[in-house]
C-alpha cells in the first residue's frame, strides 16, 4: 500500500553544549515520535536543523526562529470535488446551460421557472435568443460570442420578454443582468452558463431616483435665483451684491487694482407714486432696470439696492472712470421716454448718482459703499439729476459741515 509521506522540519538554537558537540563534528540529533494527524501520512519524515546563538548573550538568550513546515503530496481541489449540480439547483438567480453553437437551452435550474413563470418542460429546447426583444438580439448573440471566447466571465445586461404572472396569457419586458461563460464538462465538452438576474425593479429605482435628483437640482437653481435676484427688476438682489463685492474687494487688495461704486436713487420716486399709482411705480422700477444694464459693461454687476435705489459694482476702474460710465446713465434715464415724465417736478424721470472707489475713498467694501451713498444723498439735496463723486462731496462738506454731519447720520441710519 502507498503512502503519503510527511515531512515536519523544525528550526532551534543550539544551547552552548550542543555548540561543543557540534565542533567535535558531530551532529546534534533528536528523538521525535508523531503519530499521523492525517489517516493517509503513514510515513513521517523529521529533520532537524538548528542555527548558532554564540551570538546572544548569555544572560538573555535570543531565540532562533522557529519553523515547522509540513509538505504533503497535493490533493485535488475541494471545489473539485463540489458537485456542480448541488450549486446549480441552489442558486438564485435564474441560470441556464446553454449548446454554444445553436444557443438552446438544455437545462435550467429552479430559479428560472420560479422568477420567468415557467415550467421546465417549456424552456428546455427553446433558444434563449429568442427571450430577448427584437431590436436587442444581434448585440446579445455578440455578446455571448465574446462570452465564449473568454477565460472569465462576461456582464452585460439584456432586455428580456417573459410571461407575466400577474396576468396570465400576457408577456412583459424585464431588464436582466446577464454573467455568461463557459463551462467545462467532465466529458471534455464546453457548455455556456447563463446567470440572468433581473433587475427590473431596480432599474426603475434609480430611474425614479435620477428623475428625482433632476427635479432637485431644477428646484436648487429656482431657489437660487430666488436669493440672488430680485424679483421685481430681475436685477441681482443686495444680498448678492454683498457677496460679490466682498469677493472683489478680496482681489483688489491681492492685485492692487481699483473698483468703483456707482449709487443711484430715482428722483421723486414718492410723487410718481403718489400721482400715478403703485403698479405704474412697479413698472418704472421695472423699465429702469433695463435702461440700467444697457449703460453697464460685461464685467459690471447691476443691483437693486432696495425701494427706488440701485447700485453698480464696476470692477478695475477708478472714480475718475466711473464718473463717464455714471453721466452717461444719467444722459440715459433722463432722456429715456418713461411712462408720466412729463408731469414729475423736473419735467422728466431722472436719477441722484453718487460715486466712490476703492482704495481712493474707503479701506474697506463697506466703506466705498458709505461713501457712495454720501455722494449720492448730497446730489439728492442739492438740485437732483446730478453725479457727485465722494472727492467733490469732501470738498463741499467742508463749507457746510452741519449739513456733512446731517449726511452722516442718515447714513448710519439706512446702514442699521
Amino acid at each position: 500500500m502507498e503512502t503519503n509521506p510527511l515531512r515536519i522540519e523544525v528550526w532551534a538554537p543550539i544551547s552552548r553544549e550542543m555548540s561543543h558537540s557540534a565542533n567535535d563534528n558531530k551532529q546534534p540529533s533528536a528523538a521525535l515520535t508523531l503519530e499521523p494527524a492525517l489517516e493517509s501520512a503513514e510515513a513521517v519524515e523529521v529533520v532537524v536543523e538548528t542555527t548558532s546563538a554564540q551570538a546572544a548573550p548569555p544572560a538573555a538568550p535570543v531565540p532562533g526562529p522557529v519553523r515547522t513546515q509540513a509538505v504533503q503530496n497535493a490533493g485535488p481541489k475541494l471545489s473539485e470535488l463540489a458537485a456542480y449540480t448541488d450549486l446549480f439547483d441552489r442558486l438564485l438567480d435564474a441560470t441556464f446551460i446553454v449548446d454554444p453553437e445553436t444557443y438552446l437551452i438544455r437545462e435550467l435550474n429552479p430559479s428560472s421557472e420560479r422568477i420567468f413563470g415557467v415550467d421546465f418542460h417549456e424552456f428546455v429546447g427553446r433558444n434563449v435568443v429568442d427571450l430577448v426583444e427584437k431590436p436587442f438580439r444581434d448585440e446579445f448573440i455578440k455578446a455571448l460570442r465574446v462570452s465564449m471566447r473568454r477565460y472569465h466571465p462576461r456582464q452585460f445586461e439584456a432586455q428580456w420578454l417573459v410571461m407575466d404572472n400577474e396576468n396570465p396569457g400576457a408577456c412583459k419586458m424585464v431588464i436582466v443582468e446577464i454573467v455568461a461563460c463557459p463551462l467545462k464538462l467532465s466529458d471534455g465538452r464546453e457548455v455556456l452558463q447563463v446567470i440572468a438576474r433581473d433587475i427590473t425593479a431596480r432599474r426603475e429605482a434609480e430611474n425614479k431616483v435620477q428623475a428625482l435628483l433632476k427635479d432637485l437640482k431644477v428646484a436648487n437653481e429656482k431657489l437660487e435665483i430666488m436669493a440672488t435676484v430680485d424679483e421685481m427688476t430681475k436685477l441681482h438682489n443686495f444680498r448678492y451684491f454683498k457677496t460679490m463685492i466682498a469677493q472683489e474687494h478680496e482681489r483688489a487688495e491681492r492685485f492692487k487694482t481699483p473698483y468703483s461704486i456707482v449709487f443711484c436713487d430715482i428722483d421723486n420716486f414718492k410723487h410718481y407714486n403718489d400721482r400715478n399709482g403703485h403698479p405704474a411705480g412697479d413698472a418704472l422700477l421695472k423699465e429702469m432696470a433695463g435702461v440700467i444694464q444697457e449703460c453697464a459693461r460685461n464685467t459690471d454687476l447691476c443691483a437693486r439696492y432696495g425701494g427706488e435705489e440701485f447700485v453698480m459694482l464696476c470692477p478695475q476702474i477708478t472714480w475718475e472712470q466711473a464718473v463717464v460710465l455714471a453721466e452717461r446713465v444719467k444722459a440715459k434715464v433722463t432722456a429715456h421716454p418713461f411712462p408720466h415724465a412729463e408731469a414729475q417736478p423736473l419735467k422728466c424721470i431722472s436719477f441722484s448718482i453718487g460715486v466712490a472707489s476703492y482704495p481712493a475713498n474707503g479701506a474697506t467694501w463697506n466703506e466705498v459703499v458709505h461713501h457712495a451713498d454720501q455722494a449720492m444723498y448730497w446730489s439728492k439735496t442739492h438740485g437732483r439729476n446730478q453725479v457727485t463723486t465722494f472727492e467733490k462731496f469732501k470738498e463741499l462738506a467742508k463749507n457746510d459741515p452741519k449739513f456733512a454731519a446731517e449726511i452722516e447720520a442718515h447714513s448710519k441710519k439706512k446702514a442699521a
